[in-house]
Protein backbone atom coordinates (compact mmCIF):
# COMPACT_ATOMS: atom_id res chain seq x y z
CA UNK A 1 0.00 0.00 0.00
CA UNK A 2 1.07 3.69 -1.05
CA UNK A 3 2.79 5.72 2.06
CA UNK A 4 0.70 8.86 0.97
CA UNK A 5 2.60 10.97 3.80
CA UNK A 6 6.11 10.14 1.86
CA UNK A 7 4.43 10.57 -1.86
CA UNK A 8 3.17 13.93 -0.55
CA UNK A 9 6.39 15.06 1.01
CA UNK A 10 7.97 14.10 -2.32
CA UNK A 11 5.67 16.18 -4.18
CA UNK A 12 6.13 19.14 -2.11
CA UNK A 13 9.68 18.94 -2.45
CA UNK A 14 9.66 18.75 -6.53
CA UNK A 15 7.15 21.51 -6.70
CA UNK A 16 9.97 23.91 -4.80
CA UNK A 17 12.85 22.52 -6.68
CA UNK A 18 15.03 24.45 -8.16
CA UNK A 19 15.14 23.18 -11.18
CA UNK A 20 18.06 23.74 -13.63
CA UNK A 21 16.58 23.75 -17.38
CA UNK A 22 19.53 24.94 -19.62
CA UNK A 23 21.49 21.96 -17.63
CA UNK A 24 18.64 19.54 -18.61
CA UNK A 25 18.07 20.76 -22.10
CA UNK A 26 21.51 20.45 -22.74
CA UNK A 27 21.40 17.20 -21.68
CA UNK A 28 19.20 16.12 -23.79
CA UNK A 29 20.02 17.64 -26.75
CA UNK A 30 23.40 15.48 -26.69
CA UNK A 31 21.12 12.29 -26.27
CA UNK A 32 19.41 13.69 -29.86
CA UNK A 33 22.41 14.50 -31.43
CA UNK A 34 24.52 10.93 -30.14
CA UNK A 35 21.17 8.70 -29.32
CA UNK A 36 20.96 6.24 -27.04
CA UNK A 37 24.76 4.72 -27.22
CA UNK A 38 24.48 1.42 -26.91
CA UNK A 39 26.96 -0.88 -24.77
CA UNK A 40 27.83 -3.88 -23.65
CA UNK A 41 26.47 -3.25 -19.73
CA UNK A 42 29.12 -4.45 -17.04
CA UNK A 43 27.32 -6.35 -15.20
CA UNK A 44 29.57 -6.81 -11.84
CA UNK A 45 30.32 -2.81 -11.82
CA UNK A 46 26.36 -1.81 -12.43
CA UNK A 47 25.63 -4.47 -9.37
CA UNK A 48 28.75 -3.09 -7.33
CA UNK A 49 27.02 0.97 -8.29
CA UNK A 50 23.29 0.09 -8.09
CA UNK A 51 21.91 2.88 -5.33
CA UNK A 52 24.08 5.45 -7.39
CA UNK A 53 22.27 4.07 -10.57
CA UNK A 54 18.74 4.62 -8.71
CA UNK A 55 19.15 7.66 -7.79
CA UNK A 56 20.09 8.93 -10.81
CA UNK A 57 17.43 6.90 -12.92
CA UNK A 58 14.88 8.74 -10.63
CA UNK A 59 16.12 12.34 -10.84
CA UNK A 60 16.80 12.18 -14.36
CA UNK A 61 13.15 10.69 -14.92
CA UNK A 62 12.02 13.39 -12.83
CA UNK A 63 13.87 16.04 -15.35
CA UNK A 64 13.32 14.50 -18.71
CA UNK A 65 9.80 14.51 -17.70
CA UNK A 66 9.28 18.16 -16.85
CA UNK A 67 11.52 19.25 -19.98
CA UNK A 68 9.21 16.92 -21.98
CA UNK A 69 5.89 17.72 -19.93
CA UNK A 70 5.28 13.98 -20.69
CA UNK A 71 5.65 11.29 -17.98
CA UNK A 72 5.87 8.43 -20.50
CA UNK A 73 8.64 10.13 -22.31
CA UNK A 74 10.17 11.36 -19.04
CA UNK A 75 10.71 7.61 -17.53
CA UNK A 76 11.68 5.73 -20.95
CA UNK A 77 14.46 8.51 -21.47
CA UNK A 78 16.01 8.30 -18.67
CA UNK A 79 16.14 4.18 -18.68
CA UNK A 80 17.32 4.17 -22.19
CA UNK A 81 19.48 6.71 -21.60
CA UNK A 82 21.17 4.72 -18.42
CA UNK A 83 21.37 0.88 -20.42
CA UNK A 84 22.09 1.93 -23.69
CA UNK A 85 18.63 0.68 -25.11
CA UNK A 86 16.70 1.77 -28.02
CA UNK A 87 16.76 4.66 -30.06
CA UNK A 88 15.09 8.29 -30.33
CA UNK A 89 11.90 7.02 -32.49
CA UNK A 90 10.76 4.98 -29.04
CA UNK A 91 10.24 8.12 -27.44
CA UNK A 92 8.35 9.88 -30.17
CA UNK A 93 6.22 6.78 -30.10
CA UNK A 94 5.28 7.40 -26.39
CA UNK A 95 3.78 10.82 -26.91
CA UNK A 96 0.21 9.81 -26.24
CA UNK A 97 0.90 7.78 -23.76
CA UNK A 98 0.38 9.69 -19.95
CA UNK A 99 -3.09 8.55 -18.92
CA UNK A 100 -3.44 6.37 -22.08
CA UNK A 101 -3.82 9.63 -24.50
CA UNK A 102 -5.39 11.60 -21.84
CA UNK A 103 -8.77 9.50 -21.32
CA UNK A 104 -7.78 8.82 -17.73
CA UNK A 105 -5.86 5.23 -18.55
CA UNK A 106 -2.88 4.30 -17.34
CA UNK A 107 -0.46 6.45 -15.79
CA UNK A 108 2.14 7.02 -18.46
CA UNK A 109 5.49 5.90 -17.20
CA UNK A 110 3.63 2.44 -16.49
CA UNK A 111 3.97 2.24 -20.58
CA UNK A 112 7.58 3.48 -20.36
CA UNK A 113 9.19 1.19 -17.90
CA UNK A 114 6.86 -2.01 -19.84
CA UNK A 115 8.66 -0.52 -23.32
CA UNK A 116 12.51 -0.30 -21.83
CA UNK A 117 11.90 -3.54 -19.87
CA UNK A 118 10.25 -5.29 -23.17
CA UNK A 119 13.87 -3.80 -24.63
CA UNK A 120 15.84 -5.50 -21.70
CA UNK A 121 14.12 -8.76 -21.31
CA UNK A 122 13.05 -9.88 -25.36
CA UNK A 123 14.52 -12.30 -27.15
CA UNK A 124 16.47 -10.68 -30.16
CA UNK A 125 14.69 -13.13 -32.25
CA UNK A 126 11.01 -10.89 -32.55
CA UNK A 127 9.23 -14.13 -33.54
CA UNK A 128 10.57 -16.20 -30.65
CA UNK A 129 7.77 -16.98 -27.60
CA UNK A 130 9.61 -19.47 -25.75
CA UNK A 131 10.49 -17.17 -23.03
CA UNK A 132 8.58 -15.74 -20.54
CA UNK A 133 10.80 -13.04 -19.14
CA UNK A 134 9.02 -10.09 -20.49
CA UNK A 135 5.77 -10.75 -19.12
CA UNK A 136 7.39 -11.55 -15.34
CA UNK A 137 9.26 -8.66 -15.61
CA UNK A 138 6.22 -6.86 -16.43
CA UNK A 139 3.71 -8.06 -13.88
CA UNK A 140 6.73 -7.74 -11.32
CA UNK A 141 7.27 -3.95 -12.52
CA UNK A 142 3.02 -3.19 -12.42
CA UNK A 143 3.03 -4.60 -8.77
CA UNK A 144 5.61 -2.36 -7.11
CA UNK A 145 4.18 0.16 -9.16
CA UNK A 146 0.98 -0.24 -7.78
CA UNK A 147 2.25 -0.95 -4.01
CA UNK A 148 4.57 2.71 -4.41
CA UNK A 149 1.68 5.10 -5.68
CA UNK A 150 -1.75 3.46 -5.14
CA UNK A 151 -2.83 2.88 -8.83
CA UNK A 152 -1.56 2.01 -11.99
CA UNK A 153 -4.27 4.93 -13.08
CA UNK A 154 -3.64 8.48 -13.63
CA UNK A 155 -6.21 9.58 -11.87
CA UNK A 156 -6.22 7.87 -8.69
CA UNK A 157 -2.28 9.06 -8.72
CA UNK A 158 -3.43 12.32 -9.59
CA UNK A 159 -5.84 12.44 -6.53
CA UNK A 160 -2.30 11.54 -4.59
CA UNK A 161 -0.34 13.76 -6.36
CA UNK A 162 -3.02 17.14 -6.49
CA UNK A 163 -5.65 15.80 -3.84
CA UNK A 164 -8.45 15.52 -7.31
CA UNK A 165 -8.56 14.40 -10.98
CA UNK A 166 -8.57 17.06 -13.11
CA UNK A 167 -9.17 15.52 -16.62
CA UNK A 168 -6.99 18.04 -18.73
CA UNK A 169 -7.56 17.35 -22.14
CA UNK A 170 -11.29 17.43 -21.37
CA UNK A 171 -11.13 21.18 -21.69
CA UNK A 172 -9.48 24.07 -21.73
CA UNK A 173 -10.83 25.48 -18.77
CA UNK A 174 -9.58 21.54 -17.01
CA UNK A 175 -6.16 22.42 -18.50
CA UNK A 176 -5.46 25.71 -16.92
CA UNK A 177 -6.79 24.42 -13.76
CA UNK A 178 -4.34 22.23 -13.65
CA UNK A 179 -1.53 23.71 -14.45
CA UNK A 180 -1.81 26.18 -11.97
CA UNK A 181 -1.44 22.93 -9.33
CA UNK A 182 1.91 23.14 -10.68
CA UNK A 183 1.35 20.05 -12.96
CA UNK A 184 4.88 20.73 -14.28
CA UNK A 185 6.30 20.64 -11.09
CA UNK A 186 4.60 17.90 -9.30
CA UNK A 187 3.74 15.03 -12.04
CA UNK A 188 7.56 13.71 -12.32
CA UNK A 189 7.05 11.68 -9.11
CA UNK A 190 5.50 9.38 -10.69
CA UNK A 191 7.61 8.77 -14.24
CA UNK A 192 10.55 8.83 -11.11
CA UNK A 193 9.60 6.43 -9.16
CA UNK A 194 8.71 4.07 -12.19
CA UNK A 195 11.72 4.65 -13.67
CA UNK A 196 13.96 3.61 -10.26
CA UNK A 197 11.72 0.39 -9.79
CA UNK A 198 12.23 -0.95 -13.85
CA UNK A 199 15.69 -0.13 -13.50
CA UNK A 200 15.66 -1.93 -10.06
CA UNK A 201 14.04 -4.71 -11.96
CA UNK A 202 17.10 -4.92 -14.32
CA UNK A 203 19.98 -5.03 -12.16
CA UNK A 204 18.11 -7.51 -9.84
CA UNK A 205 18.43 -9.28 -13.57
CA UNK A 206 22.24 -8.46 -13.38
CA UNK A 207 22.88 -9.50 -10.39
CA UNK A 208 21.35 -13.09 -10.76
CA UNK A 209 23.63 -13.31 -13.96
CA UNK A 210 26.69 -12.27 -12.13
CA UNK A 211 25.71 -14.91 -9.12
CA UNK A 212 25.24 -17.55 -12.23
CA UNK A 213 28.49 -16.67 -13.33
CA UNK A 214 30.51 -16.87 -9.95
CA UNK A 215 28.97 -20.43 -9.78
CA UNK A 216 29.76 -21.78 -12.79
CA UNK A 217 33.06 -20.24 -12.13
CA UNK A 218 33.06 -22.24 -8.56
CA UNK A 219 31.31 -25.73 -10.64
CA UNK A 220 34.42 -25.14 -13.18
CA UNK A 221 36.45 -25.39 -10.61
CA UNK A 222 35.30 -28.49 -8.40
CA UNK A 223 35.77 -29.85 -11.64
CA UNK A 224 39.17 -29.23 -11.89
CA UNK A 225 39.78 -30.12 -8.80
CA UNK A 226 38.52 -33.33 -9.15
CA UNK A 227 40.35 -34.14 -12.38
CA UNK A 228 43.40 -33.97 -10.01
CA UNK A 229 42.48 -35.43 -7.80
CA UNK A 230 41.72 -38.65 -10.35
CA UNK A 231 45.15 -38.28 -11.87
CA UNK A 232 46.51 -38.32 -8.30
CA UNK A 233 44.33 -41.52 -7.78
CA UNK A 234 46.37 -42.96 -11.11
CA UNK A 235 49.39 -41.92 -10.44
CA UNK A 236 50.19 -42.39 -6.97
CA UNK A 237 47.32 -44.91 -6.12
CA UNK A 238 46.97 -47.01 -9.18
CA UNK A 239 46.07 -50.51 -8.43
CA UNK A 240 45.79 -49.36 -4.43
CA UNK A 241 42.64 -50.04 -2.64
CA UNK A 242 41.05 -46.70 -1.81
CA UNK A 243 41.68 -47.15 1.75
CA UNK A 244 45.58 -46.84 1.29
CA UNK A 245 45.41 -44.11 -1.56
CA UNK A 246 43.44 -41.84 1.38
CA UNK A 247 46.73 -42.62 3.12
CA UNK A 248 49.16 -41.47 0.90
CA UNK A 249 46.97 -38.82 -1.30
CA UNK A 250 48.67 -35.57 1.04
CA UNK A 251 52.43 -37.17 0.41
CA UNK A 252 51.68 -37.95 -3.36
CA UNK A 253 49.48 -34.03 -3.36
CA UNK A 254 52.38 -32.40 -1.77
CA UNK A 255 55.24 -34.28 -4.29
CA UNK A 256 53.12 -32.93 -6.76
CA UNK A 257 53.24 -29.41 -5.81
CA UNK A 258 57.01 -29.46 -4.44
CA UNK A 259 57.78 -30.83 -8.05
CA UNK A 260 55.60 -27.47 -9.93
CA UNK A 261 57.36 -25.01 -7.65
CA UNK A 262 60.48 -26.69 -8.51
CA UNK A 263 60.04 -26.43 -12.22
CA UNK A 264 57.93 -23.06 -12.08
CA UNK A 265 61.25 -22.07 -10.24
CA UNK A 266 64.16 -23.10 -12.71
CA UNK A 267 61.96 -21.34 -15.49
CA UNK A 268 61.75 -17.95 -14.45
CA UNK A 269 65.80 -18.50 -13.58
CA UNK A 270 66.05 -19.19 -16.72
CA UNK A 271 64.28 -16.43 -18.13
CA UNK A 272 65.94 -13.98 -15.71
CA UNK A 273 69.26 -14.71 -16.49
CA UNK A 274 70.82 -14.19 -20.24
CA UNK A 275 71.68 -16.60 -23.11
CA UNK A 276 75.25 -18.27 -21.69
CA UNK A 277 77.89 -17.52 -24.47
CA UNK A 278 79.76 -20.47 -26.60
CA UNK A 279 82.46 -20.45 -24.12
CA UNK A 280 79.71 -21.01 -21.14
CA UNK A 281 80.08 -18.38 -19.26
CA UNK A 282 77.47 -14.95 -19.31
CA UNK A 283 80.39 -12.91 -18.99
Amino acid sequence: MANLEVLRARVDELAERDWDLPAIEARFNKIEAEGFTGRDLNQAETVSKKPEILDRVQRRAEEYCYLTRNCAKGSATALLEEFGLGNLEIIKALAPFPGLGMTGGICGPVAGGLVVLGLYFSSDDVISYESADHYLAAREYTRRFEKELGSLLCPKIQEVVFGKYFDPMASLENLEKFNKAHAREKCPIAPGIGARIAAEIIIEDLEKKVERRFADAAAAYVRLKFKFSKYLTYSCGLNFHLPRFQQNYWFCRGLVLAFVVRWLTRMAKTKSSPAPRPNGTYL
